[in-house]
């Protein structure tokens, strides 16, 4: 009964301190109720909800990025490919004047290792070359089809006006070069083949 009376005596002291304040500033009673008591709370319930987003987002992320630095890391170790040793590789046959790309794709056509050389202009936006790179990847893999009956491809190239392109299969993965238009094909293979070494391919 007595904690009943304190609660009543509260809410008639905070009830004559609002009718007070609101006289002070001619304010709407009920606009100043709804501006302190409900939106405030609607707006804090708001930022709980935001913030538990924020947090559940961050997780998310933070969670995506330790499965992709699990795939990635170990040495680099793609599908039991090595990959900081194919980027080394990639560096050497890049430092040949007549090479204007190389670069390891995987079975989709994403880059794994390599690139263009330096300030190249590579006549291709990044869509385009991205299209070709998974056209490559896929016509080696379809290449596999025969190589019971007529061994493993070494390379494939395909001369084009601008440019000489190029595909060296490495088990499942795939050494794309993209070469200067004059250059004496099956010499540069072999260039290749030679930096690439025995253990870069099924047969070489």
């Amino acid at each position: 009964m007595i904690k009943y009376e304190n609660n009543v005596k509260e809410y008639q002291k905070k009830g004559q301190e609002i009718e007070e304040h609101l006289s002070h500033v001619n304010m709407d009673p009920w606009f100043y109720i709804y501006e302190n008591y409900i939106r405030r709370e609607t707006k804090e319930k708001s930022t709980q909800k935001e913030n538990s987003i924020d947090h559940l987002s961050m997780a998310t992320h933070s969670s995506e990025s330790n499965i992709y630095k699990k795939n990635h890391d170990d040495g680099n170790v793609i599908g039991g490919i090595d990959v900081s040793e194919y980027e080394q590789r990639c560096n050497e046959i890049l430092g040949d004047y007549e090479i204007r790309f190389v670069g390891l794709l995987d079975e989709f056509g994403s880059l794994l290792a390599g690139g263009y050389k330096p300030e190249m202009n590579p006549r291709l936006t990044e869509k385009q070359h991205q299209s070709i790179c998974e056209e490559l990847a896929s016509r080696v893999a379809k290449r596999k089809k025969f190589d019971r009956e007529l061994g493993h491809v070494k390379y494939s190239a395909s001369r084009r006006e601008h440019v000489v392109i190029m595909s060296f299969p490495i088990y499942e993965k795939v050494i794309m070069v993209v070469a200067e238009p004059n250059v004496n094909i099956d010499r540069l293979a072999f260039k290749i083949l030679n930096k690439l070494g025995r253990q870069w391919g099924y047969n070489s």
